[in-house]
């Protein structure tokens, strides 16, 4: 991956977004393991706010290497900064 910089559309609710889409990532390295997350953040739990976030989280099947991320939800573009780091370093699924 030549750069890795984080995005956010700061909508209602908020979407971030760093590294490559699912169909860059296939392009680039062919096979990729795609993990999906729908869950409620803390906040929302704790208040009984119905609120939910989803994560999409692409990796490179051979390496577990992070290749990019989508967020959908509240606080989203903020917690996509720190997943930024283990795009940008190259990191694996593992040191997450």
């Amino acid at each position: 991956m030549k750069i890795a910089v984080p995005f956010a559309v700061f909508s209602q609710p908020p979407i971030g977004q760093v590294g490559l889409t699912e169909e860059q990532a296939m392009q680039e390295y062919g096979d990729i393991d795609v993990y999906t997350s729908n869950f409620r953040p803390l906040k929302a739990t704790v208040s009984g706010l119905p609120d939910r976030v989803f994560m999409k989280l692409r990796v490179c099947a051979k390496t577990d290497k992070v290749l990019g991320l989508h967020m959908c939800g509240e606080d989203s573009p903020e917690i996509v900064q720190g997943f930024a780091v283990a795009v940008i370093a190259s990191l694996d699924k593992g040191k997450l």
